[in-house]
């Protein structure tokens, strides 16, 4: 199980990722209140360890915009069809970032590697790694008062 922490958007959060080592960190360059601009996240990058990779989230972005960010981060996520040659596909329980659930039972006959989405936090990380064998992504749950908590992501990190 990995763990891709989402909304990235300062130094500090930075910081904090380099001492818990999650596997993924996603940088929202979708409109939303987690919106980075392209020029800070290669700030944020020059400060971020190698060893974690990287995720730009995307929603209705310019295909301009997308290829040029694809040039410098691992991974791309964006809204597709649930058909589409995607090498994996992420379930999320509506906009990102809220934390809301859905029923992740409906998952059960799913053949292709998913990321899982949507109210996962420190609660109920275990009972969404069982419904789900490759990764699970958190924004809010990883957060207290908005701000990222180390804690959080460190026992997250631990599960997975």
């Amino acid at each position: 199980m990995q763990l891709k922490v989402c909304g990235i958007k300062t130094i500090k959060e930075i910081e904090i990722l380099n001492k818990t080592f999650p596997r993924f960190v996603g940088f929202v360059f979708a409109d939303s209140r987690w919106h980075v601009s392209v020029s800070y996240v290669k700030v944020l990058l020059n400060k971020l360890s190698p060893k974690i990779k990287t995720i730009a989230v995307f929603r209705g972005n310019m295909i301009d915009e997308i290829i040029e960010v694809s040039k410098f981060v691992d991974m791309v996520q964006k809204d597709i069809n649930f058909d589409t040659v995607a090498d994996f596909i992420l379930f999320d329980g509506g906009i990102g970032g809220q934390g809301k659930m859905f029923d992740w039972t409906l998952l059960s006959n799913i053949n292709k590697p998913f990321i899982l989405a949507g109210g996962i936090s420190t609660e109920n990380a275990k009972l969404a790694i069982t419904y789900n064998h490759w990764a699970i992504d958190v924004l809010s749950g990883a957060r207290t008062n908005g701000k990222l908590d180390e804690n959080k992501v460190r026992r997250l990190t631990n599960l997975c």
